[in-house]
């Protein structure tokens, strides 16, 4: 029987568990797209407005920085593509990240992997089904991207260049994550290991779009965009390179695999002692400490993006502060320079905190589906009190996360500026962010206990403040629907004081962990 033995019905098998969330993926970002479409093309009618819009975003590093490397700004594909296109870069990135992660890590880790492997299946069928998915599923994701924007008047090469971006960024991250599932023990630490990679990949994009671009060159991200859709200069290698690095990380991941035992990993932990330490002795502690490593991972992550923006800073609020419609591009309006381009790294951070927030939670929903929980359960442990060593990692390490981010940033940006007074107002308004962030987990809490089959929501309200919040100037949302998002009610630099959102938001989020609590007392596990 070779390696690869059954790979074909492995292959059947992870396409139907993963047809929904395949579905959603596409579905989403093709909407994402064709609405962002649609809307430039009414904002930038004309020729001379395109050129207006070029020249405002040449001058502008924030922008750069945020979006990526602008190319072909006076033509209605270079203006979607940079309004839009490295979001959804980096949306597919985290779509191969858990998807890769669902289907070999926590198979591996729940016991799944050695039932199949108790069939005539090869030690490689189900990383090489997972894989294939996922590539697939990216290749499905850039087709689309490209349909859309041929659809809506875009010209093909331009429109077959960009999907091909995602495409090859999708490959690439599945590739890393494969590798990443080899040498983590759990999947947690895939998702930790993975996602790290995704920060680090997108700050040393940022960092470089904002000077030279000479280290755009060490990120999968800035290789993608160098591809240039819809411009003169259109070039096709770059996606070579990203889509054979992510084949080659493949290749690395399944000589570990051959290699090591099943539920083991690379990096392994050594025996613990004899007798378990305070840090042991009881639920919460245990699982304060089982979720350590991940609230260090994103904190690491925030603390990286806060650090790059922040060095950045100096100059990118000179160029604020001399072009001002920069500022309504991005959303800040008519704040000062310095402000506006701070609130938008801090909501970045925020956004990145509430993501982390979310991910704690969703563990508690996949232990209590592989009937771990009952295990717990089975023990004096009250399900108020299981449910709680699930929420208080989620909220404190999400500000944790946000603590790191926004310091790193408040620092670095005082530090470039000789103006020590920006390293408390900084952290002062990204705390005041925590409210919010606690909202939206809160909502999960309640889902969690109450609709449990509902949770996939918390993920979609996640996504809609992503939407709401950086590309709610581009999509010419309503004040209406941006006020939906719990981020449009905290303080803003560079007035500070808490004001009656803040204060809403908490005894919402209260209730809420009520509702969720009251729900997990009177429903049935799984």
């Amino acid at each position: 029987m070779t390696a690869f033995a059954g790979t074909g019905w492995q292959l059947r098998l992870t396409t139907r568990l993963e047809r929904w969330q395949i579905l959603l993926w596409t579905a989403g970002i093709a909407a994402l797209l064709a609405a962002i479409t649609d809307s430039m093309a009414s904002l930038y009618p004309t020729a001379a407005d395109r050129e207006q819009y070029a020249a405002i975003n040449d001058a502008s590093p924030a922008l750069r920085a945020i979006n990526g490397p602008g190319h072909a700004l006076d033509t209605p594909g270079g203006i979607v593509v940079f309004e839009v296109g490295g979001y959804l870069l980096v949306a597919v990135a985290l779509m191969a990240v858990l998807g890769v992660t669902r289907l070999t890590r926590s198979e591996e880790e729940h016991g799944r992997a050695e039932l199949a492997l108790s069939t005539a299946t090869g030690t490689l069928a189900s990383l090489a089904a997972a894989v294939l998915t996922m590539v697939a599923t990216s290749a499905l994701i850039g087709a689309t991207c490209a349909a859309v924007m041929m659809l809506l008047g875009l010209p093909a090469d331009g429109a077959w260049a960009y999907g091909a971006s995602v495409a090859a960024i999708g490959v690439f991250f599945v590739g890393v994550t494969a590798l990443a599932a080899q040498v983590c023990g759990t999947a947690g630490e895939t998702l930790g290991l993975s996602g790290l990679v995704i920060a680090a990949s997108y700050g040393i994009r940022a960092a470089g779009d904002v000077g030279d671009g000479e280290l755009s060159a060490w990120s999968p991200f800035g290789w993608v965009q160098y591809a240039a859709p819809f411009a003169d200069t259109q070039r096709s290698w770059p996606l070579g390179i990203a889509a054979g690095a992510g084949l080659l990380l493949v290749t690395g991941a399944m000589a570990v695999r051959l290699r090591r035992d099943l539920g083991s990993a690379l990096l392994t932990r050594g025996p613990g002692r004899p007798t378990a330490g305070p840090s042991l002795v009881g639920l919460l502690t245990a699982t304060a400490r089982v979720a350590a490593p991940a609230v260090a991972g994103w904190a690491l992550g925030g603390l990286f993006v806060g650090a790059v923006f922040g060095f950045a800073g100096d100059e990118v609020t000179k160029v604020f502060a001399a072009t001002p419609e920069i500022g309504l591009l991005l959303g800040t309006g008519q704040a000062e320079a310095t402000e506006g381009y701070l609130r938008l790294v801090v909501l970045l951070i925020a956004l990145l905190a509430t993501g982390y927030a979310v991910s704690a939670l969703q563990r508690v929903r996949t232990t209590e589906r592989n009937g771990l929980g009952d295990l717990t359960l089975a023990a004096s442990v009250s399900r108020t009190r299981w449910l709680l060593s699930g929420v208080l990692p989620s909220l404190l390490g999400s500000a944790v996360v946000l603590a790191a981010g926004t310091t790193a940033l408040g620092g670095t940006f005082a530090g470039v500026t000789d103006d020590p007074g920006w390293m408390e107002r900084v952290l002062s308004s990204g705390m005041w962010h925590l409210p919010a962030v606690w909202l939206v987990a809160s909502i999960a809490v309640a889902l969690l206990g109450a609709l449990p089959r509902f949770f996939v929501a918390a993920w979609a309200l996640l996504a809609a403040c992503v939407v709401i919040d950086m590309l709610g100037p581009a999509l010419q949302l309503a004040d209406g629907v941006s006020d939906v998002s719990p981020f449009a009610h905290v303080p803003q630099l560079p007035d500070v004081d808490p004001g009656t959102g803040v204060w809403v938001m908490g005894v919402a989020s209260l209730v809420l962990l009520i509702v969720g609590d009251l729900g997990m007392r009177r429903r049935d596990l799984g």
